[in-house]
């Protein structure tokens, strides 16, 4: 049983180093044992909206209390009205599709369509074939004239086969460590729970004023399922009330794919458990709902199946506020060969998807990382897909902490930017993967939105060059008298003496806010394995960290604050950038140039903005009194 219990305990840690890899082919077994329908293949068009400057001016004007539009929401029905395709655009692509025996349904909000049939059905229609390792397809004119973009179209079944054993990335990291379960509820809360999270960061101040998120909803993107029991146990180890009936789970694929999804996917599993056990435990009376579209489902390719998810959590208008802690592509390599769309449309396909939420009044957060400013390991800083401006990135710190690691002491004196180039996985060193510490940077896709411009900060940056890119090497074994070459991939050589670095960048800077992300300093994880034969029903207990876990907290908090509003808060992003430049502002700027990074960007003294914890740390009480008005 405790060799077992070890066993899991590795492979759950070594899963959260895979975190750092893009695109990689997903278990083989996964196509093998759960088969979508041969005749279901889906895309997503993105339509263009009718109004696209006015529809940005609105979402800007629900943020300003100078406006009289200043949080009057639309709904789903409004935005179709104002802004969406008309009834008689979106029957005009029902037409045509039906021709082709293919379904084209709008989200509500009439700015995506999903397109339903069998692939050679569906490759018809849009007479989608295979052009230099890119899928062109042709439109009547009347409907072309419409269209932004298709998202996951792909010229050939090889082509599909390929797309749809790309994998999502996780943003989970966890230390190997087990919590200690003894003693007081309170306890276990303050040292790895939602009260470390709370008194840290002054949300108990909010449940002080009777605030516990009740009467909201928090929306959960997953890719995988989880146990309604493990985030039970979470609750009740942290002294909280164990009613799971306010979890619900909302399967957008087959349910059988996302259970298979969980048995062969440890860190998908890790990831959507620890999302679900920080946003019901941080926001202990509001509603969790999980958004479940399985990587083993075929229906679909991942970057199809991530945008299908949250347009179908936008559309339903459920969640005031949406959390993801997974991400498709990289921003400098792409989604990979032969899809339909580019980057830079599929980058624009998720701010037209945030534009609506943000005219619903929904607040989107998204994890930024846990590999500093490099999504991927590559010469070049690389960001994930998703770095929409109308998204909070969430950053990541290390809380005061002091342990040997590696060889190393390390002795954290007060909070600061998460960076630690000791603490890597052996395994994941061997196999070079990237270093943990909170992601950060400039995106290459989306320019420096308006609330950003001015901020003392943005746009320029002080530096730390830890590290240094490898090209790609070899590892030569002898064994039984013979010589093998086992090929690696590039990598991060530490620099012993790193070079500090003063610039200038352009682009969305990110993250948005921070919080606690390092493991080391993390919080309980509690899972019950699926993966496993031999471990399969064994609940183990670790301390995880990552932005994964940031990101659901905020959310949570978001949930809580908005409990007590009498309209949400919305699009935070113009709110909290103009809060931070006032006297009274509820966020402390983590500003130090010294022991203060994530690996590159660091702190300047006297700016109110940085690359690596964006605003800095929130105080939600203050935050709360701000929005209240």
């Amino acid at each position: 049983m405790k060799m077992a219990r070890k066993r899991l305990v590795a492979a759950l840690a070594g899963a959260a180093f895979v975190a750092g890899v893009q695109l990689t082919v997903a278990p083989q077994a996964a196509e093998a044992k759960v088969k979508a329908k041969s005749s279901q293949y889906a895309v997503s068009v993105a339509l263009k909206p009718t109004d696209q400057a006015g529809m940005v001016d609105q979402v800007y004007a629900t943020a300003d209390p100078t406006s009289d539009q200043y949080r009057k929401y639309l709904t789903p029905r409004d935005v179709a009205d104002k802004y969406g395709r008309s009834g008689s655009d979106i029957n005009q692509f029902k037409r045509y599709f039906k021709k082709y025996h293919v379904q084209a349904n709008p989200y509500a909000g009439n700015l995506f369509l999903k397109v339903k049939g069998s692939y050679g059905n569906v490759k018809r229609a849009f007479h989608a074939k295979l052009s230099k390792h890119r899928t062109v397809y042709k439109l009547p004119s009347a409907l072309k004239r419409q269209v932004s973009s298709v998202i996951g179209l792909v010229g050939t079944r090889k082509a599909l086969l390929q797309a749809q054993g790309f994998k999502l990335k996780t943003k989970i990291d966890t230390s190997g460590q087990t919590p200690a379960l003894t003693g007081q509820k309170s306890t276990f809360s303050e040292k790895y729970g939602p009260a470390k999270f709370a008194d840290q960061y002054q949300l108990d101040k909010v449940y002080e004023r009777q605030l516990t998120g009740k009467g909201q909803r928090i929306g959960l993107v997953a890719a995988a399922d989880f146990y309604k029991s493990d985030v039970q146990k979470y609750l009740k180890q942290n002294g909280l009330a164990t009613d799971v009936s306010r979890i619900h789970k909302i399967y957008l694929g087959s349910k059988k794919a996302s259970q298979y999804t969980m048995s062969v996917d440890a860190s998908m599993q890790a990831e959507v458990t620890l999302d679900v056990e920080q946003a019901a435990s941080v926001a202990p009376g509001a509603d969790v709902d999980v958004y479940i579209y399985p990587e083993a489902d075929k229906v679909m390719s991942p970057d199809m199946s991530l945008l299908h998810t949250f347009n179908a959590a936008i559309s339903d208008n459920l969640d005031k506020q949406l959390s993801t802690s997974i991400a498709m592509g990289n921003e400098v390599t792409g989604l990979g060969s032969d899809l339909s769309e580019t980057k830079q449309q599929y980058s624009a396909a998720y701010n037209q998807a945030f534009e609506q939420a943000a005219l619903q009044g929904i607040t989107v957060f998204n994890a930024s990382g846990d590999s500093g400013p490099y999504s991927a390991v590559s010469a070049k800083f690389n960001q994930d897909m998703m770095t929409s401006p109308y998204e909070v990135s969430v950053g990541g710190t290390t809380l005061p902490f002091e342990k040997i690691e590696n060889g190393h002491v390390v002795h954290v004196k007060k909070e600061r930017a998460w960076g630690n180039i000791y603490n890597i996985n052996p395994l994941a060193k061997f196999l070079r993967q990237p270093y943990p510490a909170g992601g950060g940077g400039f995106s290459r896709l989306n320019a420096t939105p308006r609330y950003q411009v001015g901020v003392p900060g943005v746009n320029t940056f002080t530096a730390i060059k830890h590290l240094q890119y490898k090209k790609k090497g070899v590892f030569k074994l002898s064994l039984f008298g013979h010589r093998f070459k086992i090929p690696l991939p590039a990598y991060f050589k530490v620099i012993k003496n790193p070079q500090l670095i003063h610039g200038t960048g352009t682009g969305r800077n990110l993250p948005d806010i921070a919080g606690n992300a390092d493991p080391d300093t993390g919080y309980g994880l509690c899972l019950t394995a699926a993966h496993s034969k031999k471990e399969k029903g064994q609940t183990v207990w670790q301390i995880a960290g990552g932005t994964s876990a940031t990101a659901p907290q905020m959310a949570a908090a978001s949930a809580v604050m908005n409990s007590g509003l009498s309209q949400p808060a919305g699009f935070w992003n113009p709110q909290i950038y103009k809060y931070a430049q006032a006297s009274d502002s509820p966020f402390t700027p983590l500003n130090d140039t010294f022991n203060n990074d994530n690996l590159y960007y660091a702190g300047t003294p006297g700016t109110l903005y940085n690359q690596a914890t964006g605003l800095g740390t929130v105080n939600f009480d203050q935050l709360y009194t701000k929005f209240k008005g």
